[in-house]
């Protein structure tokens, strides 16, 4: 199936001066680095990896971080490569991660990406085909996040939600999601984010 990518979400969150949201970045960081395993030489594949602005938060705090990235828009692809080439970019969909099954990784990230697809348990069924010793997804808390889109007077035509959006998840929902796919180990809010840390059922035949 081929992927639409939708764009519009023009809110730079990793570059905003905007004190209190980068406290919530910098909350939403810690969250995730808590649940990916602290070992070094990790070898982390991320799903949707946009500019690798996660890689690099990885590569701050995980000591000979082996990062493999994949994303479908290839001039992200070429600005990653360009920022860290010492890791592995490529251009690729979620709908597809055939490619990556003879692997091994640690971890599989796929942050704020699901809420982009119009069929997101595609995504989780392609994954569930791939070695993993975890997989941690992030998506935003809803409706909360379109209440706080609102509260600063954006995308008040769509009532506050992000322009690409195209599902929306509460902690039950999302939950249900993911434990249809995997068995859920941790899901916590990073505000406004909510965070889930899974495994695998069993062992891939």
């Amino acid at each position: 199936m081929e992927q639409k990518l939708v764009t519009g979400n023009y809110f730079d969150k990793y570059h905003t001066g905007n004190v209190l949201y980068r406290k919530l970045m910098l909350n939403f960081h810690k969250r995730v680095l808590s649940l990916i395993p602290n070992q070094s030489g990790l070898r982390v594949l991320e799903v949707g990896c946009g500019e690798g602005y996660l890689a690099r938060v990885l590569e701050q705090h995980i000591p000979g971080l082996q990062y493999t990235g994949i994303e479908i828009d290839a001039a992200l692809v070429d600005e990653a490569k360009a920022a860290m080439p010492q890791h592995q970019f490529h251009v690729g969909s979620a709908y597809d991660l055939s490619a990556y099954r003879t692997n091994n990784y640690d971890c599989i990230v796929v942050s704020e990406v699901l809420e982009h697809l119009q069929e997101p348990g595609i995504c989780l069924s392609e994954i569930r085909h791939l070695s993993a010793g975890c997989i941690l997804l992030t998506v935003p808390w809803e409706p909360v996040w379109r209440i706080l889109n609102i509260c600063r007077l954006s995308y008040l035509s769509e009532w506050g939600n992000t322009p690409g959006h195209l599902q929306h998840w509460n902690r039950k929902k999302f939950r249900a999601l993911v434990d249809s796919y995997f068995r859920v180990n941790a899901l916590s809010l990073a505000f406004p984010w909510i965070v889930c840390a899974a495994v695998h059922r069993q062992a891939r035949p």
